[in-house]
């Protein structure tokens, strides 16, 4: 067996292999637009968004009572006690008008609400839910809670949770698979909750004295 024909065999051998291994998508856009069909006064920005596996798309974003959803390559910030929401999107057919309902997949939410040093997981099955159900031509606020996801492709949910956590850092993923368990698309946040203006202000000039106590120190010395 020549060279050349081992060569061609291998090649083969990897093609086949790759096609048969479940894709999975795991780029994310940030910054992006999705109608908001949950609610009222909902806006539609500020989505972390997983690039869709095919015609499967899964959203996540962190929103402050004002509405704000500043995010920042997937980190959302507010101060201590804001009362701010986790809110997911899932869409189980963006390219075709309800054809490939939510109950095809298994939708999984994944949340930290410990924000000590690591990343422990709750998860929770998101068609449990009471959510808002549509199709892609449902307009901001006009989603129906008939909690029947088998009817619809979209899914979305606003979950309140940060208004009474401590300051610290805290991961939300969101995926969807398959029958048999592939991960086909993911996406991940993460929410920091930082001390009020008020206590960042008196722990800086804490530093600063400790600072300047120390370069006094130094000067002594010297």
């Amino acid at each position: 067996m020549n060279k050349s024909f081992l060569s061609i065999l291998t090649v083969a051998c990897l093609a086949t292999l790759f096609a048969v291994l479940p894709k999975q998508a795991t780029a994310e856009q940030y910054n992006q637009n999705r109608t908001a069909i949950f609610g009222t006064g909902n806006p539609n920005t500020g989505w972390t968004v997983s690039n869709p596996f095919g015609n499967i798309e899964v959203a996540l974003r962190a929103k402050g009572p004002t509405g704000n959803t500043s995010n920042i390559n997937g980190l959302y910030i507010f101060a201590l006690g804001t009362d701010a929401n986790l809110e997911f999107s899932l869409n189980s057919d963006t390219t075709a008008a309800n054809a490939i309902k939510l109950t095809t997949y298994t939708w999984v939410l994944s949340l930290d609400m410990d924000p000590t040093a690591g990343v422990s997981y709750t998860i929770y099955d998101p068609l449990t839910f009471d959510n808002s159900y549509g199709d892609n031509s449902t307009a901001n606020g006009a989603g129906v809670e008939d909690g029947a996801p088998g009817s619809h492709n979209i899914g979305q949910n606003s979950l309140p949770g940060y208004g009474a956590a401590p300051a610290g850092l805290y991961d939300a993923q969101l995926q969807v698979k398959d029958s048999l368990g592939n991960v086909l698309a993911s996406t991940h946040i993460q929410v920091q909750i930082v001390p009020e203006p008020s206590t960042l202000a008196l722990g800086l000039l804490g530093l600063g004295g400790l600072a300047a106590s120390w370069r006094a120190r130094r000067s002594r010395k010297a």
